[in-house]
This record gives structure tokens, C-alpha cells and sequence, in this order.
């Protein structure tokens, strides 16, 4: 059994070995048909070789004309992000950093409120808490500094005045 088996898959392999080299067989005749014909025929002067081209095609003009035009809108744009994208990440530091300032200004002024009261009740004030208020001064001191130093997007000069 297994001879005749093996008999029939050898002949069905050459079945299809021979199908393939002839399809392919077919398929290179045609494209060598087709370049002979196409070579006779630019020979005989009746088919050019090289395709005509048209520079005055007013389509073709007007797509030049809109690609130009496109790709200067496309890098118009692209500057424009890089412009907001650099303005807005200077804005998100200077809004930080008026949050901090916001939260030493808080500080500052419960600090106020303990030397209001301290000098109410005629009592000195602690070294601890006059080390806390100048802490806070200076504070608020480099946070602004740092806020100014800042350039504010939109504007032209660098100064925030």
C-alpha cells in the first residue's frame, strides 16, 4: 500500500510542478510578447518612448501651486505649536509658582495675625516664630523674584511691569 501511495503523491507533485512552470511559463511568453510589440511599434515611429509631457497642464500647475501653498501653512502651523507648546509650559511655571506664593501669603498673614495678637497681650515674640516669619519673608521674597524672572507669554517685553 504504501508503494502505491507514494506513486500517486509523486505523480500529483509533478502535476503541479508542471502547472507551475507553466503558468509561469505563460507569464514570462506574455511580458516578452509585450515588450517585442512595444519595441516594434517605437520603432516604426507609431508609439513614442518616452511619454509626452505636458508642462503647461493647468491640473498639474494648480496641484504644484496648492502643494507649495500647503506645505507653507504645514510649517506656519508647526511653528506656531512650538511657539504655544514653549508659552505654555512657561505658564504652567509661572502659575506654580503663584500657587506657592499663594500659600506663603496665607502663611505670612497668620504669621501677622500671631504678632497682632502677641502685641495685644504685650508678650514677646518667640525666637522660633520670629525665625517662621523671616522664613516666609524670604520666602515670599524668592518666589517672587523667581515669578519675575518669568517672561509672560503674549507679552513683547521681557519685563513684567
Amino acid at each position: 500500500m504504501d508503494g502505491i501511495s507514494n506513486g500517486d503523491s509523486n505523480s500529483c507533485s509533478s502535476e503541479n510542478t508542471n502547472t507551475i512552470n507553466s503558468n509561469s511559463f505563460k507569464l514570462q511568453n506574455g511580458i516578452l510578447m509585450e515588450k517585442r510589440v512595444k519595441k516594434e511599434l517605437i520603432e516604426q515611429g507609431i508609439l513614442e518612448d518616452e511619454p509626452i509631457k505636458h508642462e503647461d497642464d493647468e491640473i498639474l500647475s494648480e496641484i504644484k501651486r496648492l502643494t507649495t501653498e500647503l506645505n507653507a501653512v504645514a510649517e506656519f502651523n508647526h511653528n506656531e505649536l512650538l511657539r504655544l507648546h514653549t508659552s505654555s509650559k512657561a505658564e504652567l511655571q509661572r502659575l506654580e509658582i503663584k500657587r506657592k506664593l499663594d500659600i506663603v501669603d496665607q502663611e505670612i498673614v497668620e504669621s501677622y495675625k500671631k504678632v497682632v495678637a502677641a502685641k495685644i497681650k504685650k508678650r514677646p515674640l518667640s525666637i522660633d516664630e520670629q525665625d517662621d516669619i523671616n522664613r516666609l519673608i524670604h520666602e515670599q521674597k524668592r518666589l517672587s523674584d523667581e515669578l519675575d524672572r518669568i517672561p509672560i507669554p503674549g507679552s513683547s517685553s521681557e519685563s513684567n511691569f
